[in-house]
């Protein structure tokens, strides 16, 4: 499976790269970062009484499929464009579907209470799309950190999450979109890591330590304060995968809870909104280019700058799709990553991209040249 290029005879030091692979292969199953799968919607609640149990449970399952294909049309789709999928009824749903969990369940003598995860079959949704003549996205960003500040005359809360900002940002669907968003756990780690004066000034030092620790590709504070009993002014800061973030508006609602919800929700569907006009694809050009193959490799790195790079130019090499980061450590990372045509073509790709894909002691590693 070579590609045309001299024999490498720099010296392979396999045994000690080789321990450090089966240490990150090791971790892969304990720590997986990967975004969520984008054609699963998980966390949908349903709540039927019926005549029985069983008819309650068969009419939820029902409902939770159409509730579910709803969200993922609102992930993929523009919003401009949702609307004729949403007409959809159930039958034409139901044949979309690829499976159903079960994440909660509880039952009465004529009630169903539960919360499903709906798994749907990705090829057949993209060619509902194109019927539809509908363009959507399916590529998924790295992860967003985000920190939450809420900004009173008393004082900044960055930590304690006992406000109603802290408490909006928690209550969104943050990992199934297409820019999955992270939170901060507010820890002992955390805390000494950067005070809300520090966040609310962007100290770019401080934050990066905060990046680094989350695997996060970028940091976004979002600052937020009430005025008056129902207005909230939410600022956001930073760099994201759509650019950087210049964002300062303000909501109002029947109190500060709802009104920090709106502005949570408003912002999320912006940011993500601009993801998906910059990633269009067809059901044509997605089917043309959809990766069909996919394999796992070890990616060593020295520090988190370099991993960086890395990731950023894995991405761009010709013929790869999606990148699913399987763990990482402070020595290198293990990723999965689906691409198109032949395992020859693609170790071709990325020679021409500057990187040597070859084994060593039985697993794919990938280096620069």
């Amino acid at each position: 499976m070579g590609t045309g290029r001299p024999n490498d005879t720099r010296p392979q030091r396999a045994r000690p790269l080789f321990c450090l692979l089966l240490a990150l292969l090791a971790l892969a199953g304990m720590t997986r970062t990967a975004a969520a799968d984008i054609w699963t919607v998980s966390g949908v609640s349903v709540d039927v009484t019926s005549e029985s149990a069983a008819k309650a449970k068969l009419l939820a399952i029902g409902e939770a499929q159409e509730k579910a294909f709803d969200r993922l049309v609102d992930r993929l789709v523009p919003a401009k464009s949702a609307s004729k999928l949403k007409a959809l009824g159930p039958d034409q749903v139901g044949r979309l579907l690829a499976g159903l969990s079960i994440e909660e369940e509880r039952t009465a003598p004529k009630r169903y209470i539960a919360k499903l995860s709906i798994r749907f079959l990705a090829n057949k949704t993209r060619a509902l799309f194109g019927r539809f003549g509908v363009e959507y996205a399916e590529k998924q960003s790295e992860p967003v950190l985000v920190v939450p500040v809420w900004v009173t005359p008393k004082g900044a809360d960055i930590w304690s999450g006992d406000n109603p900002w802290h408490k909006a940002w928690t209550e969104l669907d943050l990992n199934n979109a297409l820019i999955p968003i992270l939170l901060p756990l507010g820890d002992l780690t955390d805390t000494n890591a950067v005070t809300a004066r520090e966040a609310i000034a962007y100290n770019t030092v401080k934050l990066e330590a905060l990046r680094i620790r989350y695997g996060a590709s970028s940091v976004l504070v979002a600052g937020a304060e009430p005025k008056g009993e129902t207005q909230v002014r939410a600022v956001m800061q930073g760099t994201s995968p759509v650019g950087r973030i210049g964002f300062d508006k303000t909501y109002e609602a029947e109190d500060l809870a709802q009104a920090a919800v709106l502005a949570a929700k408003r912002f999320q569907l912006v940011m993500q909104e601009k993801w998906k006009s910059e990633n269009l694809v067809t059901h044509t050009t997605a089917t043309a280019v959809a990766p069909s193959n996919s394999i796992t490799m070890a990616v060593p790195y020295s520090s988190a700058a370099e991993w960086s790079v890395l990731r950023s130019r894995i991405q761009t090499t010709r013929g790869v799709g999606r990148i699913d980061v399987n763990s990482l450590s402070g020595q290198g990372a293990v990723v999965s990553i689906a691409f198109g045509g032949t395992l020859n073509e693609l170790r071709s790709a990325f020679y021409q991209a500057g990187f040597d894909l070859s084994v060593v002691g039985g697993t794919w590693v990938l280096r620069p040249l």
